[in-house]
């Protein structure tokens, strides 16, 4: 609550922090007619941060444009960009269109606020809050769902490297054995062709053909690709 507070480094800095304390003031102590009575641009942006359901719009609504537009006739354009970007804020946060959220934000810029939700429908604040955060949970459990099937996809992807890593094993052990003269067979040869295939099917096809192979040289330069 105190200034000093807020500043990184203050117990160093502290003889060169001003030191207060803040004054919180809660928006919903005051009525709409009290804020409305002070006239001043601070309580028009506290009205409207009052904004809790569709009934506080409708009311907005239901005051005298004029008195409202007098609070920033002569308004600098400083503090017009800081009521816009609050009437921006709270358009985002309860849904409205962005076509009728630029509307609204070039009415605050014409300081015409008093003609802000004159077009807009009557909108239930809390079932938009709602809405929203159905959305959101469906938004997370979309990437849930996405991040489990994608640990599936790399889960199954795994399990197949692993397969063809055992039968590429596998038939390298059946393959020594058949080709057993190292002189006329390069096994080395071999186990970089297997090793370099991802077709299983071909492997086992060299493996199984090894049961009733009459002729090693042919089956020998199959497996090469000579």
């Amino acid at each position: 609550m105190y200034l000093r507070d807020r500043i990184m480094f203050s117990d160093i800095l502290r003889p060169y922090i001003p030191d207060f304390k803040y004054i919180v003031v809660r928006n919903h102590d005051f009525s709409d007619e009290e804020l409305l009575a002070r006239e001043d641009e601070m309580s028009l942006l506290m009205l409207i941060n009052k904004f809790q359901t569709a009934d506080d719009i409708t009311n907005f609504r239901d005051i005298e444009k004029d008195k409202i537009d007098s609070i920033i006739h002569n308004s600098s354009e400083q503090v017009i960009d800081i009521i816009a970007a609050v009437v921006r804020s709270l358009c985002t946060k309860i849904h409205i269109s962005a076509e009728e959220t630029d509307d609204a934000v070039q009415k605050v810029r014409e300081h015409k606020l008093g003609y802000l939700f004159e077009n807009m429908e009557k909108i239930d604040i809390q079932q938009l809050r709602k809405e929203a955060e159905e959305w959101r949970k469906l938004g997370e459990e979309e990437r849930q769902k996405a991040k489990e099937e994608q640990q599936k996809r790399k889960e199954e992807q795994q399990k197949r490297i692993e397969e063809q890593q055992k039968i590429k094993r596998m038939s390298m052990t059946i393959l020594k054995v058949f080709f057993d003269d190292p002189a006329e067979y390069d096994m080395e040869l071999i186990k970089s062709v297997i090793d370099s295939t991802d077709d299983t099917n071909r492997i086992v096809s060299w493996t199984d053909a090894t049961e009733n192979c009459s002729d090693k040289t042919a089956l020998y330069n199959e497996i090469i690709g000579k």
